[in-house]
Formats: C-alpha cells, structure tokens, sequence
C-alpha cells in the first residue's frame, strides 16, 4: 500500500518536472531566420522599422514615419502581420498571468503581455506565453518579456509625447 501512494506521488513529481522543463524551452525566441525572411518582405513593400522586439510568442516592429505598431504572428503555414496606428492608441498596460500571483510564494509566469486600448477595440500582445506550470517569476526569460514590453509602452509613449504613468510598486 505503501509502495502505492510512493509510486504515485513520484509519477505526481515527474509530471510536474516535465510541466516545468517544457515551459522553459517553450519560452525561447525560435525561428529567427523564418521571422526575418517575413520582415523583410515588410520592408520590400515600404516600411520603414525603427525598433524591433522579438518574443517569444510574437514580433513587434515599430515605423515611426508610418506611426504603426505591428506585429508578426507566426502560425504553422502563414505568417501575418497586423498593425495598429499609434494615434489610435489610448493606453498600454503591461499584465502577468500565473500561478500564485501576488504571494510570498515564488510565483509562476506562463504570459507577459501588453493590454493596448485604442479607438477601435483592444489588443492583447503577449512578449512571453508558455504552456504548463510555467517560469519562475524571476527567470531570464520572464525579466526578458517584462523589458520589452516596458520599452514597447515607453517607445509609444515617447512617439506619442505622453508621459508614462506611474504603476504602484508591488511589495516584494
């Protein structure tokens, strides 16, 4: 019996191993070659890019002479790009989603994302998805996400002229 309850809680843990493990080599940037190939076709038709993010879910490139903010999804056969004018743009916020947020626990990220409102509806950008339990909250590629969408919001808001407003600190 209890040979039993060892076996199943070994198998318990290595489900958890692996759940951790797949979210760390989910978060990655992957297909740098296939990701420029398609920028390039963007910059044969006449855009300009000023700045670029790659995430690992996503590319956002920016054309400041445009005033749009785009950005590349990767899907399995086709890649497609969307853009959003700045000018449209009202507020950009940057959110976690996770497991145990908010706790003296150490916390578990599976998205970073960017929650852009404009006149036409919202977008959510995610600069980190994963699958599974996800990354610790103090991960290189978490703190990657989070720096990007920091400078993506900074970035509109300097081509904006609107100062970025302040977020409370969160206890640590």
């Amino acid at each position: 019996m209890i040979f039993n309850y060892f076996i199943f809680l070994a198998l318990v843990g290595l489900c958890v191993l692996y759940s951790l493990w797949s979210s760390s080599s989910e978060a990655k940037v992957k297909q740098m070659e296939r990701r420029n190939r398609t920028i390039n076709k963007v910059v044969e038709k006449g855009y300009k890019i000023s700045k670029r993010w790659d995430c690992n879910a996503i590319t956002i490139f920016s054309d400041k002479k445009k005033r749009v903010l785009s950005f590349l999804v990767m899907a399995w056969r086709k890649d497609t790009i969307y853009d959003i004018s700045i000018d449209n743009i009202k507020e950009i916020t940057i959110d976690t989603v996770g497991i145990v947020k908010r706790s003296k626990i150490k916390s578990l990220i599976t998205q970073v994302c960017l929650n852009v409102k404009t006149e036409n509806g919202d977008y959510i950008l995610r600069t980190l998805y994963v699958k599974g339990l996800g990354l610790k909250k103090n991960s290189p590629h978490v703190i990657y996400a989070e720096k990007c969408a920091e400078e993506i919001r900074d970035y509109v808001y300097s081509l904006k002229n609107i100062e970025v407003p302040k977020e409370n600190e969160e206890e640590k």
